[in-house]
């Protein structure tokens, strides 16, 4: 009996391989994970390559039935619901079956972008954009009536506008001149 390791002969836990894999992946050398472990350098070396499962990409998931995949909502990651227990090997959170996970519901923006034609100061007509949830606050920050604002403004779609107008509710900005695509609040 002199010389062994203290685990030698016991059976190997799932726990075991977890925590065995999280320090190799961790840096620790089979060295290290022997003296820890207390289970030959052998023993450690097949519990890495035996037991380690296959981490998949969200390609290789998507082309695989839904009910065969587990989803560590933590990292998220997917992995093959065979060959782990429901515990992520990365960071131990308890996956789910992929089929049974709910989308999170996102916050959508409820900001619009109005664009139309706004006279300057200088007396010429230019493209502006404002920022706002409905076209009412959005005639009301040009300080025009409704009628006026349906007549010559209309929701934007262009992708420029949309950066631009989204990161300030509710100021005017005004395309220049030289460039309509260059946009600078109103004064």
């Amino acid at each position: 009996m002199a010389g062994r390791l203290i685990n030698h002969g016991f059976p190997i836990t799932k726990d075991e391989i977890r925590e065995a894999q999280k320090r190799h992946r961790q840096g620790d050398d089979l060295e290290q994970l022997e003296e820890y472990f207390q289970r030959s350098r052998m023993s450690i070396s097949d519990m890495l390559e035996r037991y380690l499962p296959e981490r998949l990409t969200i390609k290789e998931a998507l082309t695989n039935p839904l009910d065969k995949l587990l989803l560590c909502e933590n990292c998220n990651c997917f992995w093959y619901a065979d060959q782990i227990d429901v515990h992520c090997p990365d960071c131990n959170w308890v996956c789910k079956t992929v089929a049974k996970v709910k989308p999170k519901k996102t916050r959508v923006s409820k900001l619009k972008v109005f664009g139309g034609t706004i006279l300057t100061a200088e007396k010429a007509e230019a493209r502006a954009i404002v920022a706002c949830k409905s076209k009412k606050k959005a005639a009301a920050i040009i300080d025009i009536s409704l009628a006026q604002f349906n007549q010559a403004w209309c929701e934007s779609g262009d992708i420029n506008e949309l950066s631009i107008g989204t990161q300030s509710p509710g100021v005017i900005f005004i395309a220049s001149s030289d460039d309509p695509t260059g946009f600078a609040p109103a004064n």
